[in-house]
């Protein structure tokens, strides 16, 4: 992945070309300085004898303040999960119940701090509204001066991404190639059912779409935006939402405004790309460059950037997957990817396409 800053892509909008080892060593720099104040933080949020929060726990279970036999929670970690820019994801139990939860530990500390818990409260007000089997579930959230903790079931194994490169890395074992077959069909579901209660995600990509199992559920929704951007691009002088490499045409720097339920149905449908090419048994690298896009003062491996070249490569799979149903997956992820928002379909009609061919029955999990 690299680490050259980015947030949007407009031909028309002069590059700057910024030294590539200067920016990896200040990365690692404020990295480590990162890690070190959360560090401190999380030691300060559970050390206090009283929790900092309007909510508590009562013998492990959350309720308000002022109510009578409030106890201090204690989390044992049990592994790392991931990390990001906002923070790192740990499994951890809760020491009086058992209970395993995934939390995920921001930094809020600086001159922005009461700003960013207003922010993270108002997500996690969002987060209650969607209870959906394909969507993680935060169960509640504690804070204190420089640090708030998520903390969300179920505790995934891994994410999409890591479990692509699994795929490849092991030569593409059948069962777990035909075990993605599904996951398209419920990720959807997943995302039109937040469309319906006017809830866009506007961070879809592969490192938040979590595995459990044989379960997929979509992550993140908007909670804590990653700013570290996944193309080799020189313009940071904008900031709009979403992973570069994965966000929709419209998202420009003139005009952040522009994204709708559309726009999630577009990153969606890269991170299907990618399912599908490993499906199809080839690799993510060859993949990126097919469509990278090479300037005399930049590259960019966006989607956005190449999509005549990303529908070639859609194209040339079809009669390559491991099922016959990934013909009507292709042709569908094709239409997730057009470059006008109108032409795209929603996340409902993309379900509809999907039900109503003859393999549906391997195009979603049981509970559909």
């Amino acid at each position: 992945m690299s680490l050259i800053s980015a947030t949007g892509f407009d031909p028309r909008t002069p590059q700057t070309v910024l030294n590539y080892e200067e920016l990896v060593e200040t990365f690692v720099e404020k990295r480590a300085t990162f890690e070190a104040a959360l560090q401190r933080a999380e030691q300060e949020l559970y050390s206090r004898p009283s929790l900092p929060s309007h909510e508590h726990y009562t013998n492990g279970v959350l309720s308000t303040l002022n109510s009578g036999n409030e106890t201090q929670p204690r989390f044992k970690t049990l592994r790392r999960l991931g990390r990001g820019s906002f923070g790192q994801v740990d499994e951890v139990e809760e020491i009086s119940t058992g209970n395993i939860y995934a939390r995920k530990n921001i930094l809020v500390g600086g001159a922005t701090a009461r700003r960013r818990k207003e922010e993270i409260e108002k997500e996690f007000r969002i987060m209650e509204k969607l209870t959906h089997v394909h969507i993680t579930t935060v169960i509640f959230w504690l804070r204190s001066d420089t640090v708030c903790s998520i903390f969300m079931k179920p505790a995934c194994e891994m994410d999409l991404r890591n479990y692509l490169e699994d795929c490849i890395r092991w030569s593409y074992p059948q069962d777990a190639l035909r075990q993605m077959l599904p996951w398209p069909g419920c990720l959807m579901h997943a995302l039109a059912f937040a469309h319906r209660l006017n809830i866009k995600h506007k961070d879809i990509k592969p490192s938040n779409i979590l595995i459990k199992g044989s379960d997929i559920y979509l992550a993140d929704f908007g909670m804590a935006k990653d700013d570290v951007p996944d193309d080799i691009e020189g313009n940071a002088s904008f900031s709009v939402w979403g992973a570069s490499v994965y966000r929709a045409p419209e998202i420009r720097p003139d005009h952040p405004q522009a994204r709708g339920t559309k726009a999630d149905v577009f990153s969606l449908g890269c991170a299907f790309a990618e399912m599908l090419t490993v499906c199809c048994r080839r690799s993510l690298r060859d993949f990126q460059e097919a469509r990278k896009l090479t300037t005399e003062d930049r590259e960019t491996i966006a989607f956005r950037a190449n999509l005549p070249q990303v529908h070639n490569w859609l194209g040339a799979l079809r009669g390559q997957g491991v099922h016959v149903v990934v013909n009507i997956l292709i042709y569908n992820t094709e239409n997730m990817l057009r470059e006008d928002p109108e032409q795209r379909v929603s996340a409902d009609q993309g379900i509809m396409l999907l039900q109503g061919d003859p393999g549906r029955q391997s195009l979603f999990c049981p509970l559909h």
